[in-house]
């Protein structure tokens, strides 16, 4: 996997700035390094860890692909590959939510929490259920690996005339099909009419690079 350029000094300053701006904030990643740096048993330094999580938690917070796997894969590049694949994702529940076990089997609220995120492990690639109109039918949403992540897919959506689009939020629906709520939003085209009602499912392994009927999908 061939990572992004980082630049290590913009994230330090953009922590330094935190860290001025809200200390509680601050403290609590100081506390999220600390944990990682006992983990680890003395095999890398805080400072090292420091570096590693700093560009990390950047990457979780840019990068569509965040799912498990693809994280606990970067986890290790950013530790010299000297950590095990359960260290890995330990380290990414440290980072994420503030924990090193984070039990989706047995808690529903948890394994909703991990979807939302990105991070279900067994979180689909791709809808297998096909029934209906891609992102139109309930039966077919549009899926999404996050809810921060649905502003960006709409983002990329275009009118086939190249045209910009304005979506708005109508609230949730629950599909017997899946195991979590599925939103619907209301598009309008840059004049501010009504052209279409869209369902995303954001509990998603990946972040969907398809256009529904009447669109267009651009990088």
């Amino acid at each position: 996997m061939q990572e992004p350029l980082v630049n290590q000094k913009l994230l330090e300053e953009t922590f330094r700035k935190m860290q001025q701006s809200f200390p509680e904030r601050f403290e609590e990643y100081q506390q999220k390094v600390d944990k990682v740096a006992a983990l680890l048993e003395g095999r890398f330094d805080r400072e090292h860890c420091w570096r590693a999580l700093n560009i990390i938690k950047a990457q979780y917070d840019v990068l569509p692909d965040r799912d498990k796997a693809g994280m606990a894969q970067r986890i290790s590049i950013h530790f010299n590959h000297d950590i095990t694949e359960e260290e890995a994702i330990k380290i990414l529940n440290i980072l994420v939510f503030n924990t090193e076990n984070f039990s989706k089997a047995t808690d529903f609220l948890a394994e909703m929490v991990a979807a939302n995120s990105g991070l279900a492990s067994d979180a689909p690639q791709e809808h297998e259920n096909e029934k209906g109109r891609f992102g139109y039918d309930l039966t077919h949403p549009i899926g999404v690996n996050g809810i921060d992540r649905i502003n960006a897919y709409f983002s990329r959506l275009r009118l086939l005339t190249g045209e910009s689009i304005v979506w708005e939020r109508r609230g949730s629906v629950i599909s017997e099909d899946l195991p979590f709520p599925v939103d619907q939003y209301e598009i309008f085209n840059s004049d501010g009419q009504s052209i279409a009602h869209l369902f995303v499912y954001a509990y998603h392994g990946k972040m969907s690079e398809r256009a529904p009927q009447g669109f267009k999908w651009v990088e």
